[in-house]
């Protein structure tokens, strides 16, 4: 992943993944459109919304759950006169 950039096989691997669960959630049956969604690229709106926000969410709990500090603490930690160069590396590669 790459920052302000979207991720295609992040996003192909939940379509892969979703795509089953989202048409019994919704109805083949009734929803002909859905028998045509596809892993590989975007088709159906309502879907790529549906990836998109579980990808945010994944995403989001990754990194509350990795990174004990906010992005707010960091900041400040850097501001620190007494923070040790390998601390500072941490910190920096966490807030880039």
């Amino acid at each position: 992943m790459k920052k302000n950039r979207l991720s295609e096989p992040l996003l192909q691997y939940l379509r892969a993944n979703l795509i089953e669960s989202y048409r019994k959630q919704h109805g083949v049956a009734s929803n002909n459109y859905l028998r045509n969604l596809l892993v590989s690229v975007p088709v159906n709106a309502e879907f790529e919304k549906h990836i998109i926000k579980t990808g945010i969410t994944t995403v989001s709990t990754l990194l509350e759950t990795r990174y004990a500090t906010s992005l707010q603490n960091d900041l400040e930690l850097l501001d620190q006169n007494d923070l040790g160069w390998r601390a500072y590396l941490a910190v920096t590669h966490r807030t880039a």
